[in-house]
């Protein structure tokens, strides 16, 4: 809470203007995500640059995020093919946990996602993933028809369902994936800000001293916690949702 002096204005969240530090491409927005992707970066590359056959702790971090991905994620919720995906599924929840993490990063707090531009650009991908691996596995005619027009159905029923098929497939779901995303990380940089525009104003009518309270302590730490423990929670879910479209994709007919 020391350094929320040092935040951005919450009107950041509702504008794109550049010009920060007299920098013309750059503004909150691109520098957190600068920051994240280079914290992202320094940390894999750190942590399998030089792989152990007794992994040292940067190596344990990194094979069990990679494990964690694979085991839980892909094959979990894809299948037995869903090595495959790997690659992506682990860069996406890499970057977009990074992007959450900025909101409690000192000297950045403030998370990237919660404008709805990042999110809707890897909710398009994933879009782009799931639609482009579906028609590769099944064939262009055989994906589009198991998509839209569902085995087992009457007939009669397609006026009705293959609309609702094609909305909720091909419409809804990077708009669903974009605005959960959003919406939770907007909500929380909107608490963490308030809270410190709070404590700062009573630090400016009662002293410093009151900055040694434990309630006020233990709420800064609880909530900062809790920030984390969202963030990583929105990149799980952002990620296994992913995976679900491209294993229902892939396998139509399951």
């Amino acid at each position: 809470m020391s350094l929320a002096e040092g935040v951005p204005e919450l009107g950041e969240l509702f504008n794109w203007k550049f010009g920060l530090w007299h920098i013309p491409f750059l503004n909150w927005t691109v520098f957190a995500m600068l920051v994240a992707f280079s914290l992202a970066a320094l940390f894999l590359l750190t942590a399998f640059n030089k792989q152990e056959i007794v992994p040292g702790k940067l190596q344990l971090v990194g094979e069990s995020l990679v494990g964690f991905v694979r085991t839980n994620i892909a094959e979990e919720v894809i299948g037995h093919d869903g090595v495959r995906y790997v690659p992506y599924l682990l860069t996406t929840f890499t970057l977009i946990f990074a992007f959450n993490f900025m909101e409690v990063f000192p000297g950045v707090a403030f998370p990237p996602s919660s404008k709805i531009g990042v999110p809707l650009v890897f909710a398009l991908l994933s879009w782009v993933v799931f639609n482009v691996e579906g028609m590769r596995k099944n064939g262009f005619g055989r994906y589009w028809k198991e998509i839209l027009f569902p085995p087992g159905v009457p007939v009669a029923l397609y006026f009705l369902l293959t609309p609702i098929e094609f909305l909720s497939n091909i419409i809804i779901r990077p708009i669903t994936l974009t605005l959960r995303l959003t919406f939770n990380m907007l909500a929380g940089h909107l608490i963490l800000s308030l809270l410190a525009i709070l404590l700062l104003s009573t630090v400016h009518e009662l002293g410093p001293k009151v900055l040694a309270a434990p309630f006020v302590i233990a709420i800064g730490v609880g909530l900062t916690g809790f920030e984390i423990f969202v963030g990583f929670l929105q990149a799980f879910i952002f990620t296994v949702l992913t995976a679900l479209y491209i294993g229902g994709a892939v396998h139509p007919q399951h």
